[in-house]
C-alpha cells in the first residue's frame, strides 16, 4: 500500500514537473490525446481560495486540460470543501480523489519517514 501512495505521489511530482517546465509540447500532446479516452481527476486540497497552493491547483488543472486537447480534466475542490485534512490521505488511498494538497506532518502519520521534512533544522557557522 505504501508502495503504491510512493509511486502515486512520485508520479504526480514528475508529471507536474514536466508540466510547469513545458517539456511536453502541445502539438505533441494533442496528437496523442485525439484517441484518448476522457479522464476526469478529482483533485482537492484544504487550503483557502486565493491562497498560493489554490491558485496553483487551478493553474495545474488548466495546464493538464490544456496539454492533453481537453481530453483529462481536473475538478479543483478547495477550502476543504470535499475532504477533510484528517480524511484526504485516506482519500487518495481508496480512490476518492486522485490528487491532494497534503502537508507533511499529515503524511508523516502514515509514512513516519516524512516526518523528516516537517522538522525544523538548525544550522549554525
Amino acid at each position: 500500500m505504501k508502495k503504491r501512495l510512493m509511486a502515486a505521489v512520485l508520479s504526480t511530482a514528475m508529471a507536474a514537473t514536466m508540466l510547469l517546465t513545458g517539456s511536453i509540447s502541445v502539438q505533441a500532446a494533442d496528437a496523442a490525446a485525439a484517441n484518448d479516452p476522457a479522464v476526469e481527476l478529482i483533485f482537492t486540497s484544504v487550503s483557502v481560495s486565493g491562497d498560493s497552493h489554490t491558485e496553483a491547483m487551478y493553474e495545474f488543472a488548466d495546464k493538464v486540460e490544456e496539454l492533453s486537447g481537453g481530453s483529462v480534466t481536473c475538478k479543483c475542490y478547495d477550502n476543504g470543501s470535499l475532504f477533510s485534512s484528517e480524511n484526504e490521505f485516506d482519500a487518495l488511498l481508496n480512490g476518492d480523489a486522485d490528487l491532494a494538497y497534503i502537508s507533511f506532518p499529515t503524511i508523516a502519520t502514515q509514512i513516519p519517514s516524512y516526518s523528516m521534512f516537517a522538522s525544523g533544522y538548525l544550522f549554525s557557522r
